[in-house]
């Protein structure tokens, strides 16, 4: 029941943040979303033997996955021409499945196997705040924060 919730939150979360970054801008939904993230390992791990507080953290910290479709598609495509937003979009997930696909599995078993099963968990909070603090180099791509020629309206004169 609780996997099934955890999905279901992350799949509504992923709609609200891209939503949310639409009205409020990338840069405040993202840096807010996965600074969320990093809790829902470290709760799981915490309060695995409290169901009620368990629930609660789930409901809460699920919805920080919405910050991956900004960083896996939004920003990449709003970053470049339109030309290459397919490549940029390509390249970005190369990377995230290189690194969290193939590595992370292994690693994660390998710390598991010497310092119990909550590893995992552990080196997932630990991506999640790299994650994080990757955000901070991110520039600004929402069109309603930026002030674009192609955004403005064009006065004609009277």
């Amino acid at each position: 029941m609780l996997l099934g919730l955890m999905g279901l939150l992350m799949f509504i979360g992923q709609f609200g943040g891209a939503a949310i970054s639409d009205r409020v801008g990338r840069l405040p939904t993202i840096k807010i979303f996965s600074l969320l993230a990093i809790f829902l390992p470290i709760s799981i791990v915490l309060t695995y033997h409290n169901f009620g507080v368990l629930l609660i953290s789930i409901l809460i910290f699920s919805l920080g996955n919405g910050y991956q479709p900004l960083i896996m598609n939004i920003i990449p495509a709003e970053s470049v021409s339109r030309a290459f937003s397919a490549t940029a979009i390509s390249f970005v997930i190369l990377t995230i499945e290189i690194i969290g696909g193939s590595f992370g599995p292994t690693v994660s078993g390998i710390l598991a196997d010497h310092f119990g099963l909550m590893a995992p968990l552990w080196v997932t909070a630990a991506a999640a705040f790299v994650g994080f603090l990757c955000t901070f180099g991110i520039k600004e791509t929402a069109p309603i924060k930026l002030n674009h020629s192609s955004n403005k309206e064009i006065q004609a004169p009277l």
